[in-house]
């Protein structure tokens, strides 16, 4: 799920080209396109993905080629909450923490994401939007367009956003005349025979690559994820149910007081400056551990109870 999260990050260009933009209505417009990349990939990834256990991490450090890094945590384990954290050299930092609800119409199932993201450029603008609903149904008639206005105050319109929400977005200024029409994302195309690999674009299998030095809690340290990209399913499963009991016996011991409670260690809740809402942000440390080699203050969630 943490590195599910960070598939938004995929088209982060946009946000590149956002951040140089000098005309505020023409980096909207880019900024509308990029929380549209997010939904990319959703039309043919169907299936669950893990449930990461209290406490789990997850980063991904692209600074060298696409210019940032990003740090995830699961910060709450019930209701399940994760939070981001991603800066860029580009001059944007995202943050956002994020919880699902869901509800099962026999036919359909709805999964409504919660929480605001952030978007915070060098110059000081901020942007918050929050994600829209997905209903994953049996048959799926048709294609979705999509069709939205960039307009200021007094509802003049100022930039036009036109596409598909899989596959594509146009940028225009203004809604009428001979204004050049913009590529404002446009989706990488699969690999030839990705259905027998869940759907994964590059992208996403560049995400579960192993990494020296990461935190003992990375998710790419999970034993049952490992097993079970060995095609080991049974000691897959096994060792997932393991895990979780080892997690519920800590939540065992926290609640009797043999354990202190669980404070995360990279996210704090605080309100944000702009909504006044609380969400969990980034308060620093993750970096400068992994410089120093320093883990000694992580606990060990992947290893079951003997």
């Amino acid at each position: 799920m943490l590195q599910r999260l960070v598939e938004m990050l995929e088209y982060t260009s946009v946000l590149d080209k956002a951040a140089a933009c000098s005309d505020c209505y023409e980096r909207m417009a880019y900024v509308a396109a990029f929380s549209i990349s997010a939904y990319s990939s959703t039309a043919s990834r169907v299936l669950k993905p893990f449930n990461p256990l209290l406490g789990e991490t997850y980063e991904c450090d692209r600074i060298t080629d696409l210019g940032w890094r990003a740090i995830t945590e699961q910060v709450v384990h019930h209701p399940p909450v994760t939070a981001i954290h991603c800066e860029s050299n580009a001059g944007w930092i995202l943050s956002c923490d994020l919880t699902v609800q869901s509800k099962f119409r026999g036919k359909y199932l709805q999964i409504t994401p919660i929480g605001t993201i952030h978007l915070l450029f060098r110059d000081g603008s901020c942007y918050t939007y929050n994600q829209v609903t997905t209903t994953v149904n049996n048959i799926i008639l048709g294609k979705l367009w999509l069709d939205q206005m960039v307009e200021d105050d007094a509802g003049n319109v100022r930039w036009t956003v036109t596409g598909k929400w899989d596959s594509r977005v146009e940028l225009k200024k203004g809604i009428e005349g001979d204004e050049e029409t913009m590529i404002g994302w446009e989706r990488r195309p699969l690999a030839s025979g990705s259905e027998k690999y869940y759907n994964f674009g590059q992208f996403t299998c560049q995400l579960n690559e192993p990494e020296m030095g990461v935190s003992p809690m990375d998710s790419r340290l999970r034993p049952d994820l490992r097993l079970m990209e060995e095609g080991q399913w049974d000691k897959a499963d096994q060792m997932k149910a393991a895990l979780e009991e080892a997690q519920r016996f800590r939540k065992r011991a926290r609640d009797i007081g043999d354990l202190p409670p669980h404070n995360p260690l990279w996210f704090a809740s605080k309100p944000s400056a702009l909504t006044g809402q609380l969400y969990w942000q980034y308060k620093g440390g993750y970096w400068e551990a992994k410089e120093k080699k320093d883990w000694s203050f992580c606990p060990d969630i992947f290893t079951p109870i003997e």
